[in-house]
């Protein structure tokens, strides 16, 4: 709260004209945290929401509008607090969207409402609903006879008021479950035919799958969760999930600190055939020896199987927490990092695929890389000055510029600037997506693509309450379009006409 702006008096609200100060009417009575420029039918009008109840003198819970005849409410009075006020055509004209915390709407408890200065509603669809109501861990796009959907897994009992149980999915307009879920969180989904077709393999902390017993991996037909093999499963949770075809066919990688898999013994990874589980080479050492991500990358002498975690390569005690399987034995990664490694993923710079990986480390084989690091199939190196705080997640998209690696985690910094848990890395220079998510101590934990019918764009899934300073409930999607109350961003490292949406799904 401010009382001057430049020496003249002002209550919340001011406006610079480019040579000086000035304030608007009498302002408000309390705090304003979102301001947008809107055609509300009459002419352009600044329309604010925040926590006052007045503008002006005049009675306006929480949102109000400016204009050259002076401030008026827009539609009755809300309760709660609103963060961010946005205009959407649904079709028949622009509607305002208003989000923040705790409405009541019709007796009904709400994050984001609309209205057209009538009375308020809360919106169809998931749009209208509280999203996901916990951290989301993984989104894996896939395609079905009706068209692609979005699955998320993670530690929320519910989906939009939908029972989910901790893996839900996105068609583009509203979430499902699958079946009655899990009995706990999900970290890891994969898609792998086993001969009659594909399936979805779910991995995580969970003991049952549907109500029936799968410890920690279980297979979701479209009708039915079962286990994969018997059902005593793993020991501890499964945090990877991979397909890799070694030269005699595509089986599935399981990845954790697990020490058995279906009753046989195996060392942190283990491969279903579609009819058994069996170990994978020597396996690693140390402890916690746990493996956290899988990938498949071809360095240039054939498709390997890239494993990372926190380990020691069986054999050389001095390589860490990065390894290679190539359907006969584990070998080191030049050295791997000096902390544990999270997510990778495979991108093409334009000098080539390479490895990218994330985690905890400040090194790769030796060489400075903050929490990111690329293997080109002969050295590490750091992506510029890196990121202040660990990634937990790394995806490809191309936003219509050429491909870019886009890195989520907990940092507040990438390559020097502020950038809230989430940015783009093009190969040279590191950018920031707008305004980023907003959390308090958690993190984005996954990206992934999706054209969930309106066109590709990012889904960005972890722990947070706002992505974009719109409301965003640990889901949110990511675009670029070109509307003027948006403002300018900053793609790599230049300010671009473009500019970024953040939408929640």
């Amino acid at each position: 709260m401010f009382s001057e702006m430049g020496g003249v008096a002002v209550s919340h609200m001011a406006k610079w004209d480019g040579t000086s100060w000035s304030p608007l009417g009498s302002g408000t009575d309390g705090p304003v945290a979102a301001l947008r420029v809107f055609e509300l039918g009459s002419g352009p009008a600044l329309l604010a929401g925040g926590t006052f109840t007045t503008a002006g003198g005049v009675a306006a819970n929480r949102v109000a509008t400016w204009s050259s005849s002076g401030w008026s409410a827009f539609g009755p009075a809300l309760n709660g607090t609103v963060y961010t006020v946005s205009m959407f055509n649904e079709g028949a004209g622009g509607t305002l969207f208003v989000g923040g915390d705790q409405f009541n709407v019709g007796g009904v408890s709400a994050n984001l409402v609309r209205g057209d200065g009538g009375p308020w509603e809360k919106p169809s669809g998931v749009a209208g609903g509280r999203g996901l109501l916990g951290p989301v861990n993984v989104m894996l796009p896939h395609g079905t006879g009706g068209g692609e959907l979005l699955y998320v897994g993670g530690e929320f009992p519910s989906a939009d008021g939908v029972d989910s149980a901790y893996v839900a999915v996105w068609d583009g307009s509203q979430w499902t479950s699958l079946g009655t879920g899990m009995s706990y969180h999900v970290n890891a989904l994969a898609v792998f035919d086993e001969g009659s077709g594909p399936n979805l393999f779910a991995a995580g902390g969970f003991a049952q799958a549907g109500g029936v017993p799968a410890r920690y991996i279980a297979r979701w037909d479209g009708v039915a969760w079962s286990p994969v093999g018997a059902a005593s499963g793993a020991e501890v949770p499964v945090y990877a999930l991979a397909v890799f075809d070694d030269g005699t066919g595509p089986v599935l990688y399981a990845a954790g600190g697990f020490n058995t898999m279906g009753g046989v013994p195996v060392d942190s990874v283990a491969k279903w055939d579609g009819s058994a589980w069996s170990a994978v080479g020597a396996g690693f050492e140390g402890v916690p020896d746990t493996v956290r991500t899988l990938t498949v990358f071809d360095d240039g002498t054939g498709p390997a199987l890239y494993a990372g975690g926190d380990f020691r390569v069986a054999g050389h005690p001095l390589e860490r927490n990065v390894a290679r399987w190539d359907g006969a034995e584990w070998t080191p990664v030049g050295g791997g990092t000096n902390g544990q490694v999270v997510t990778s993923t495979v991108f093409d710079d334009g000098d080539g695929p390479a490895l990218y990986v994330g985690g905890f480390f400040s090194q790769a084989g030796g060489q400075p890389a903050a929490r990111v690091a690329k293997w080109d199939g002969a050295a590490w190196s750091g992506l510029g000055l890196g990121v202040n705080a660990y990634v937990s997640a790394l995806a490809v998209y191309d936003e219509g510029l050429g491909p870019r690696l886009y890195v989520g985690g907990a940092f507040t910094e990438a390559g020097g600037r502020p950038a809230s848990r989430v940015a783009r890395w093009n190969g040279s220079n590191w950018s920031i997506l707008g305004a980023g998510v907003e959390n308090n101590f958690l993190a984005v934990n996954a990206l992934a693509p999706f054209d969930d019918g309106s066109g590709p764009t990012l889904f960005v899934g972890g722990g947070f309450f706002a992505a974009g300073g719109e409301a965003a409930s640990n889901v949110a999607k990511f675009s670029y379009s070109c509307f003027e109350d948006q403002g300018p961003i900053f793609i790599d490292g230049f300010e671009s006409g473009d500019t970024s949406r953040w939408d929640s799904p």
